[in-house]
């Protein structure tokens, strides 16, 4: 029996400003995910930022969890390592804390054979009875599961029942069922590949997207799971552009400013959304949303607002500051040269909260180029 059908949230761990765990901030996520129709929590996984924790934070953070969900919905413990001794332990704790499962993600920066691949997982596994889920992202781990590896594991290894699958190749998930002949529980690790996934066996998504939209994300799986595959696809279309967003820079950070954004900032006072007031009223968004109580909502909107910013130019840097009331973002290029010759040329987007300020260094025979909108390519400054 799989341990969980639908959407599972690969839940953001919150941070204090010195950077400890926000256990209250988390305690509020946990319920609203809950509330939102989450179907199982995933704690501690690469959107947990667990590769950054010391290992007292991140068994302390699942073992929070856990307590504060106490069986209501199902709860996986992100415990995988590059370490199979530092995976081990993990593990342990988790099922005696009481986790429902554990995901274990490829053992990064190893680069570990598809024999030694098989070594640690059986290792790790031997020494848990509780439901295991591999992780295959290769291209965070540098390291990935070939489909004979993990048909070879879950022949071999009892508790290894399922894969969070994000290598975003198809025909790579398409052997790996065929090869298990259809006794492995398949979850898309990608949120833009949950249909497909599901077309070729799959039981759900362990995602990134649910910290925005639990509802949602678990309307795309169960609608599709129940048969109504257009409902599911259409979901999975609508939000295309949202899942681009989300991972529009390094995971978590995109998910952790949406999180912030969406959940803890009190002030929100204007709301502008493309769809009309009908479709606004579809979209779950938490019937006593207090963020939302007080704001302008705008509907139908062509146009958001655009942030304004000041720059001023010192000897060596360059002095950014948001002077609106919303976020807004900047593009930054900065350029090399030597006698005149252009040598290297970087680009780079900074999200600016409102009043944020920052200091941007011009290097040497350098300059720096600032536009806050590359539509119409008007730089707010490029006499540096």
């Amino acid at each position: 029996m799989a341990i969980f059908k639908g959407a599972g949230v690969a839940i953001a761990t919150p941070m204090k400003e010195n950077l400890e765990v926000n256990y209250d901030k988390l305690d509020e996520m946990l319920e609203e995910q809950i509330a939102g129709g989450t179907d199982a929590i995933v704690i501690c996984g690469t959107t947990g930022e667990s590769a950054t924790m010391t290992e007292e934070e991140h068994a302390a953070t699942i073992r929070f969890a856990i307590e504060r969900v106490n069986h209501r919905i199902p709860v996986i413990a992100g415990t995988g390592s590059n370490c199979t001794r530092t995976a081990i332990q993990l593990s342990k704790e988790a099922q005696e804390d009481g986790a429902d499962g554990i995901l274990l993600v490829t053992p990064y920066y190893n680069k570990a054979t598809q024999n030694g691949l098989i070594a640690h997982y059986t290792a790790i596994c031997n020494e848990v009875n509780i439901p295991a889920i591999l992780y295959n992202v290769p291209s965070r781990t540098g390291c990935g599961l070939q489909p004979q590896t993990v048909a070879t594991l879950v022949k071999d290894v009892e508790n290894i029942v399922g894969i969070k699958e994000a290598s975003g190749n198809i025909s790579t998930v398409a052997q790996i069922m065929h090869l298990c002949d259809g006794n492995v529980d398949l979850y898309s690790g990608n949120d833009d590949q949950v249909v497909p996934l599901l077309a070729l066996g799959g039981k759900g998504v362990i995602s990134v997207l649910s910290n925005v939209a639990p509802r949602e994300t678990h309307d795309m799986v169960m609608k599709f799971l129940e048969g109504d595959v257009k409902g599911s696809l259409d979901i999975q279309l609508k939000y295309m552009d949202v899942i681009h967003n989300l991972f529009s820079e390094v995971n978590p950070i995109p998910a952790k400013r949406a999180v912030a954004e969406m959940g803890y900032c009190k002030n929100i006072v204007d709301v502008y959304y493309g769809g009309s007031e009908e479709e606004w009223k579809e979209m779950y968004i938490g019937s006593d949303n207090e963020y939302l109580k007080n704001a302008t909502l705008h509907f139908n909107s062509t146009a958001l607002p655009t942030a304004e910013f000041s720059v001023i130019t010192e000897e060596d840097k360059v002095y950014v500051k948001n002077i609106s009331e919303i976020s807004g973002s900047i593009a930054v290029i900065t350029t090399k040269y030597n006698d005149g010759i252009l040598l290297d040329i970087q680009v780079e987007r900074m999200i600016m909260l409102p009043s944020e300020e920052k200091y941007l260094f011009i290097p040497k025979n350098g300059r720096i180029f600032i536009w806050n909108s590359l539509k119409g390519m008007k730089p707010l400054s490029n006499e540096l």
